[in-house]
């Protein structure tokens, strides 16, 4: 049994730091600073699980209505089964089947009342069955426990991992999460497994798939666990170490995305891609200072295809990092022929979430520079609010690697996410894109036209440039160089166009 005689009660502030507290010794402290890191991500007005490495706890978290929030934590290591339905799977300690089923179920029910949608990840290890039969269960079942721990430390504090059976495990996401933030939840969990090691056999390594199914309906929650193990199966025909995310519409068309995802693969192997460029003008005085690289699909049946028509498919299924390393590459070997013959252009390229936190991505862009005969101080690399706001800490890293190698670096369709003032601070950014859902509504909505002010009166406090996007007309050029935009692209400048047909 435990120990339930005391509960710990804390306050936290805004940034998930203690302010009170009837913890007095150091350890303690350090268990209550654990749950404030998991409270960053996860649903602050809750009762959770959660685990600081070595013990369990129950939390009640709610809000002080001042900012602060309010958590009554008690240490429940050594109870199998809080809800006293199904238990926990006795190797591992994490949540059953049965458990599973059940959290995914209370999940589920939620869409009786609130439209947002659900989701389960599984996961699979690669050719687990084999691994027992060359080293054997005990091993195995290491292994297994390794892995479970990675996982728990891994997800949000609102999260319930658990053990399915064999090398297989689900994570039930117990607060809402977007199809964009689940991409980068399932590289995370990938990049867990990968990790995990014996110290006695440095030399066995894991893989594993992941699937995320997504539900908008009420669905009885094995059929949803078992839309995540398809999934898993559309992540396999991209490879090992991969992922694929499912929706409503997926699903409905789940034979349709699996031939789609093949033929993706093999368009990335062999290179089925053209890039076209769109210039980014200088506002001030109309003069070309570089280019957006932007590409597409000639698919060998159905023609020239559009980013919209496979770029999301791509993100998806976990096949964006090759699809990126291709663009990428096409890139930067255009901009080494135009440093090779003095034109001076910047290129920039946009870059998924995924991507930024892969491992080794900055060094592998940095190689592929020197490859290719280009040099970085060309490159502008895009990126999504959702990519930085993932791992803000990894990306700020990342984007540091990059920029101290000459890079430079954008935020791309700036306003439509979610990043605070005080995370825009920590970044080191060159530039803020401007929308074009704002630029759109230039110069006849106000909403759009104090806005698209707002911004760049922002980044001219930052010391970064600003880019227009989507600029069609000669008012909507008129107004942002008025407003002191720096750069625009759009249109009215030019499409899209190959290398060899670009002005200037």
């Amino acid at each position: 049994m435990f120990d339930a005689s005391v509960a710990l009660v804390a306050r936290f502030g805004p940034d998930s730091t203690v302010v009170e507290t009837n913890a007095t010794d150091a350890e303690t402290l350090e268990r209550l600073a654990a749950l404030g890191r998991q409270l960053r991500e996860g649903d602050r007005e809750a009762t959770f699980p959660w685990s600081d490495g070595s013990r369990r706890y129950l939390s009640n978290v709610s809000s002080a209505g001042d900012g602060t929030w309010w958590t009554v934590t008690l240490d429940v290591t050594g109870i199998a089964d809080l809800s006293g339905r199904g238990r926990t799977d006795a190797l591992t300690g994490l949540a059953s089947r049965e458990q599973v089923l059940d959290r995914l179920a209370g999940v589920i029910e939620r869409l009786e009342h609130d439209p947002t949608p659900v989701a389960v990840a599984v996961i699979e290890l690669d050719e687990f069955d084999g691994l027992v039969d060359r080293h054997g269960r005990a091993l195995a079942d290491s292994l297994l426990v390794a892995t479970a721990e990675r996982l728990d430390r891994t997800i949000r504090a609102a999260d319930v991992a658990g053990r399915l059976g064999g090398g297989n495990f689900a994570v039930v996401f117990g607060a809402p999460i977007s199809e964009s933030e689940a991409t980068v939840v399932a590289e995370r969990l990938l990049r867990e497994i990968r990790a995990v090691r014996l110290p006695d056999h440095p030399d066995v390594a894991l893989t594993g798939c992941v699937g995320v199914a997504f539900a908008t309906v009420v669905l009885p929650p094995e059929q949803l666990l078992d839309e995540a193990a398809k999934a898993v199966d559309l992540a396999r025909l991209a490879g090992r170490g991969r992922f694929a995310v499912v929706d409503d519409d997926a699903r409905e068309h789940l034979e349709w995305t699996r031939r789609r995802s093949v033929d993706l693969r093999m368009a990335i192997e062999h290179d089925q891609f053209e890039l076209r460029y769109q210039p980014v003008i200088a506002l001030a005085d109309g003069s070309m200072v570089g280019v957006e690289a932007l590409v597409r699909w000639q698919h060998p049946t159905d023609g020239l295809l559009l980013p919209d028509e496979f770029v999301s498919l791509a993100e998806r299924t976990g096949l964006i990092g090759g699809l990126t390393e291709r663009v990428l590459k096409g890139a930067l070997r255009q901009l080494g022929e135009w440093q090779a013959h003095r034109r001076s252009l910047v290129v920039s390229v946009n870059v998924s979430a995924s991507d930024l936190l892969a491992d080794g991505f900055a060094e592998d862009v940095l190689r592929w520079c020197v490859d290719l005969g280009a040099d970085p101080t060309g490159l502008r690399i895009e990126l999504t609010e959702t990519a930085v706001l993932a791992e803000v800490q990894h990306a700020i890293e990342v984007i540091a690697r990059l920029r101290s190698a000459g890079v430079t670096v954008a935020l791309d369709d700036f306003g439509t996410g979610y990043a605070t003032l005080a995370t825009l601070r920590k970044l080191p950014l060159d530039s803020l894109k401007i929308d074009q859902s704002f630029v759109a509504g230039l110069p006849d909505h106000p909403a759009d036209v104090a806005v698209v002010k707002l911004v760049i009166g922002l980044a001219e406090q930052l010391g970064v440039t600003t880019v227009a996007e989507g600029v069609e007309t000669e008012a909507q050029r008129d107004l942002l160089t008025a407003a002191g935009c720096t750069y625009g692209q759009g249109f009215l400048f030019s499409q899209p166009v190959p290398a060899d047909q670009l002005a200037g």
